[in-house]
């Protein structure tokens, strides 16, 4: 496979900011399949996802006490995952 190809490749996959569902009103299931996961935003390189998890982490600290503790925890517990990964199949 040429270097061109390959990089013709990366430039295909996408990245998803993904957060862990709910439990309740106030808690987060952190260890519920990732195909559980809610989808909050799509992103063309992993560093940009990233980038976004620390803006709404900081958003959230700058509003204080006016941000929910579910929030906070879910972006806390937030990853960038690749669109083509197998966990996002299972069910």
């Amino acid at each position: 496979m040429s270097v061109h190809h390959r990089i013709g490749i990366l430039a295909l996959l996408s990245w998803y900011l993904m957060v862990p569902p709910s439990i309740g009103s106030d808690q987060i299931d952190v260890n519920a399949p990732l195909s559980h996961w809610k989808i909050q935003a799509t992103f063309d390189t992993v560093a940009r996802c990233k980038d976004q998890i620390q803006q709404q982490l900081d958003s959230l600290n700058d509003k204080s006490r006016a941000a929910s503790q579910l929030d906070r925890s879910r972006y806390l517990n937030a990853h960038c995952v690749a669109d083509d990964d197998l966990r996002l199949k299972a069910k």
